[in-house]
């Protein structure tokens, strides 16, 4: 595969795991105040499955990192830990 077709890959699985990340945290808000029952029971289910797709793009990417150099890999993380902080900033208080 070509090096740009790679990138594109890759570029789509971060946004991928940034969005993912983005509903898991407006999963749990909305959790947080819903009160105990059938509707929050799914709420809960559909964040379990949210944070598992989450882990599973990670570990996708981890691994195609892991054939790429160390610098790329280090700007891999600080991509995801500044959808991390942007996932973060859009939670209500």
């Amino acid at each position: 595969m070509s090096d740009k077709a790679e990138q594109k890959i890759t570029q789509y699985l971060r946004e991928a795991m940034t969005n993912e990340n983005l509903l898991a945290t407006t999963l749990a808000a909305h959790i947080a105040m819903t009160p105990a029952g059938r509707y929050r029971d799914g709420l809960e289910t559909h964040l379990g499955e949210t944070r598992h797709h989450a882990q599973r793009i990670a570990r996708h990417l981890a691994r195609r990192d892991a054939s790429r150099g160390v610098v790329q890999a280090g700007f891999s993380v600080a991509q995801g830990i500044a959808g991390q902080a942007l996932a973060m900033g859009k939670v209500p208080l």
